[in-house]
């Protein structure tokens, strides 16, 4: 019910006869207001402060006025704006009804079928938001209307309007417990933003309580950029998209599309699959951050479950590299479109590496489809089947992971050499573990394995696997201490990398998984990087260590473990080195994020040159390796 007006409020705004007050915030003050036939809507008045000078209002109207075309799936439809004593007004649809954040504090947290409900209804809302090119940015259970037909999002066309007046800070825009870690970062945001805020209320809505919940501000902001919520609390498949939509990192999380597509998938297939299969699903295969085949989504494809793309750094190889000019070419070279998606390569004859092949998602097979690099061919990729394939850096092989067991309930890599066709296979690991490619050695020789398996959302690593070519044989190494982060390269192929001391630290072994060193303080491998070291092997990088933070990228030197150079790059993900001096990273592109490119960037943070650019809504996997000829 609405409470009565105060004495200085207007009897008639935007042509409606107020009725009462429906609530006050840092923006203004919301109206129940009636029109002559006695329909009643939401009338929002913006405080004066918010309303400095006529090109401010012009641009609130013009960024309010987008909300009206958003489709009336699950939302309370903006009708018109305005301006009435030069303080600028939005006119929405009247939901009567209680705010979730009320329903959850007198009822209780919601369960079982009304949960779920309420997550379908509310990411409707927000695909159809989205879908408009509006992002709601103050997403949270007070901004939820639990209808007599179904919850409502309401205030969606609020923020983006407000941001565009330029005077309004973060507390004014969202509410901490429910914001981004990038919108608390005061970064550009997208419709992942969004994602992370609909994740954060559909825990509060099972448990009463935020996942950042705290006592005080500090608190929550510390826990929101730097701690890991906990969804055990909720079914599947819900728990599976509210966890992936919690990435701190926006690129990983799914979109609105993806999520509704597997809450709806999700109730068919409780009713057509099997009770058991020996195949693997796409959602087994998503492994660790590091070395795992699904672990980033950088796309809006809209039958995904869950996040599938990551960009992959191939290794470094310790061959000769073919001769480039040490000032790194600053021209970019004519395109080359790739087959299967719609992005361009942009290669020169003497890159220091090579897209040797890539990965497209097709979600009509549910399948990939693999594209490797050949010579000769009027095509410079050819398609490949298998589940899993990686090119060797070399060309000469390459190695394969089907989606099946074998009849021993194993998985198993084979390795075939492409001008023959010869080839062999190992097996790795019995189910319920698995062993996933991570990356070839940079001599060709070896390939790189993490072993891990599931519990729930959560992978864990139980240790590594390297298959020697030469001896047509595997030897898998398990450790006692299982951990979330994979295994990279070391040592130019000779050892492995791993996350040592939480995700500030790194330990290194030698190639019979011996611990030969320590970094407790070197950082984090990024998270996309397949080998961390230069060509030479005589630095490595990390994400820094804080206080700089995974913002920022640190050059280590390898021999003495000194930090030696801390770069602010304009990367969004680092990928590893280009050659001795430079670094390659995927961004995304413009202010709009419609592209995403893979740039050389320099050891002042600079971009240098783009060596791949595609759209937004392209769902792929892709590998680099350091050129060997």
């Amino acid at each position: 019910m609405p409470s009565p007006l105060k004495p200085a409020d207007p009897p008639r705004l935007a042509g409606y006869e107020l009725q009462g007050r429906l609530g006050e915030g840092g923006q203004g003050v919301v109206f129940l207001g009636v029109t002559e036939s006695g329909e009643r809507v939401a009338v929002k008045w913006l405080k004066p402060e918010l309303s400095s000078d006529h090109g401010t209002v012009d641009r609130f109207l013009r960024e309010a006025g987008v909300a009206q075309r958003v489709a009336p799936f699950c939302t309370a439809q903006v009708l018109a704006t305005g301006v009435e004593d030069e303080r600028p007004y939005i006119v929405s649809e009247y939901i009567d009804g209680p705010s979730l954040q009320e329903v959850v504090a007198t009822r209780g947290p919601r369960t079982g079928t009304d949960l779920h409900r309420l997550a379908i209804g509310t990411v409707t809302a927000l695909t159809a938001i989205h879908h408009a090119g509006i992002v709601h940015r103050d997403f949270k259970p007070g901004n939820v209307i639990i209808a007599s037909d179904g919850p409502r999002v309401i205030d969606f066309g609020i923020a983006r309007a407000l941001d565009a007046t330029a005077t309004l800070t973060a507390s004014v825009l969202g509410t901490p417990a429910y914001m981004s870690p990038e919108q608390l970062h005061g970064r550009q945001i997208g419709t992942a933003s969004d994602l992370f805020s609909w994740a954060a209320t559909m825990i509060y809505a099972a448990t009463g309580k935020s996942p950042f919940h705290s006592e005080s501000v500090a608190a929550v902001l510390t826990r929101v950029l730097h701690h890991e919520p906990d969804a055990s609390g909720l079914d599947q498949p819900l728990r599976q998209v509210v966890t992936a939509c919690l990435s701190k990192d926006p690129v990983r999380r799914p979109t609105a599309d993806q999520v509704l597509q597997t809450l709806l998938g999700a109730q068919k297939e409780e009713k057509t699959a099997p009770a058991s299969s020996v195949a693997r699903s796409r959602a087994r295969l998503r492994g660790p951050l590091i070395g795992a085949s699904i672990a980033v989504a950088l796309t809006a494809g809209a039958a995904i479950a869950v996040p599938w793309t990551r960009l992959n750094a191939a290794p470094a190889t310790t061959a000769t590299p073919a001769a480039i000019s040490k000032n790194t070419p600053v021209t970019t070279p004519a395109a080359t479109t790739l087959s299967g998606l719609n992005a361009q390569l942009f290669e020169l004859p003497n890159d220091p590496i090579v897209l040797t092949n890539y990965v497209v998602w097709d979600a009509k097979r549910e399948a990939p489809k693999n594209f490797m690099r050949t010579k000769g061919s009027v095509d410079p990729f050819e398609r490949r089947g298998g589940w899993e394939a990686r090119v060797s850096p070399d060309g000469k092989y390459v190695a394969t992971r089907d989606q099946e067991l074998d009849d021993d309930n194993m998985d198993s890599v084979t390795v075939t050499e492409r001008s023959t066709g010869d080839s062999f296979t190992v097996q790795s690991v019995k189910d319920p573990l698995s062993a996933e490619i991570i990356a070839w050695s940079p001599d060709s020789s070896r390939v790189l394995l993490d072993i891990f398996d599931t519990k729930g959302d959560k992978t864990i690593i139980h240790g590594y696997a390297v298959i020697d070519v030469a001896g047509e044989s595997i030897k898998v190494t398990k450790l006692p201490k299982t951990q979330d982060e994979g295994f990279v390269w070391g040592f130019g192929g000779k050892g492995v990398v791993s996350p040592y001391k939480g995700e500030d630290g790194l330990r290194f072994r030698d190639e019979n998984g011996k611990v030969v060193r320590d970094l407790p303080a070197a950082g984090k491998i990024p998270s996309f990087t397949q080998d961390i070291f230069t060509p030479s092997g005589k630095s490595f990088v990390t994400d820094c260590p804080p206080p700089e933070g995974d913002e920022t990228t640190c050059v280590w030197d390898a021999a003495t473990g000194a930090r030696t150079q801390v770069v602010d790059t304009v990367c969004d993900h680092l990928l590893g080195w280009y050659d001795e001096t430079n670094l390659f990273c995927y961004r995304a592109a413009g202010n709009d994020q419609k592209k995403f490119t893979i740039e050389v960037v320099n050891l002042k943070g600079a971009s240098v040159r783009k060596l791949l650019s595609l759209d937004y809504g392209e769902d792929f996997d892709f590998f680099y390796n350091r050129r060997t000829t």
